[in-house]
């Protein structure tokens, strides 16, 4: 079984979630079982913080910003050549409940603010997962959304610094998404969010999505977990700034921690503890090239590090 997660540049509009969900169609074709993971789409969660910021800070417009992300997302399932489903519509005037009830916490803390404004954000996961399910039935899959958070933290963990359960999550995971695994179908799970000790939605921290797909691969017994973005792996550089860079091929769990460690945006710092943990291989991918070479990490790689900067 594998676990294939999106980032959100992969799934920004529809033909991005056509050529998204075409890449787990060929996993399927292949033979593999399939889980997805989701990222919202790019730009959104950044809209959503606005969103909370805006009504934090008593500002007349959070409605009109709100109605832009409620818009983007109608706008794609009519490129779908499909209309948006109920649940669309209840999740919708959820979120803006949600919203409202920010107002209730502009006399707290920063602190505070800040962790309430970053439970918000965690709709734009909610919200596509429908969305990349509706592309996948476009290819013949039979694919279906679970909106709910897919993991759980450990009770009593610090809110700052979430810490999923294995365990706890493979327990809630499976019974929900393993039946419909067993009849052929592909489950699209939301990155991000979670479940913390009490069943209060929180998230796992700002892009955080790549380590929930590792949480829910070590869950649910992936024999590796694929993470296709907008770059297809690790490179000795910044190829946006240095164009002779090269891509490396191979790199140990320990080599991609250490790089991750330094800053380097490659993937979220702790993606690769529970993947080492349970060994589970980690592929990264381009979205926009799903056949071009990448990186593939592993338990034990030739050393590379030294060449990265």
């Amino acid at each position: 079984m594998l676990v294939i997660k999106f980032g959100g540049t992969s799934v920004a509009q529809a033909a991005r979630l056509r050529a998204a969900a075409e890449i787990v169609a060929g996993h399927v074709r292949g033979g593999a079982t399939v889980t997805v993971v989701v990222s919202a789409m790019a730009g959104v969660t950044n809209a959503l913080l606005a969103v909370a910021d805006g009504v934090l800070a008593d500002t007349s417009d959070w409605r009109d910003q709100l109605r832009l992300v409620v818009d983007r997302h109608a706008t794609t399932y009519a490129e779908l050549a499909t209309d948006p489903p109920l649940r669309f519509a209840v999740l919708c005037a959820q979120m803006e409940a949600d919203a409202a009830t920010l107002r209730l916490f502009r006399a707290t803390d920063v602190a505070r603010q800040r962790l309430e404004a970053a439970r918000f954000s965690g709709w734009g996961e909610r919200l596509i997962v429908d969305l990349f399910a509706t592309a996948a039935r476009e290819m013949g899959l039979t694919a279906q959304a679970f909106d709910e958070a897919p993991i759980l933290l450990r009770d009593g963990t610090p809110t700052e610094v979430p810490e999923p359960s294995v365990l706890a999550t493979r327990a809630l995971l499976v019974p929900r998404v393993m039946p419909l695994m067993y009849r052929g179908g592909v489950p699209v799970l939301p990155g991000y969010i979670a479940l913390d000790g009490l069943g209060q939605p929180t998230t796992l921290g700002r892009n955080g999505s790549d380590y929930s797909a590792a949480i829910i691969a070590a869950a649910l017994g992936a024999e590796a977990l694929y993470i296709y973005s907008d770059v297809p792996g690790i490179y000795t550089a910044d190829p946006k700034l240095h164009p002779e860079a090269a891509l490396l091929p191979q790199l140990s769990y320990a080599e991609v921690r250490a790089i991750a460690a330094t800053g380097a945006k490659v993937v979220h710092p702790r993606t690769v503890e529970p993947l080492a943990r349970w060994h589970i291989p980690l592929h990264l991918r381009s979205s926009f090239a799903p056949t071009a070479p990448g990186t593939d990490v592993v338990p034990l790689a030739e050393p590379t590090f030294e060449s990265v900067s």
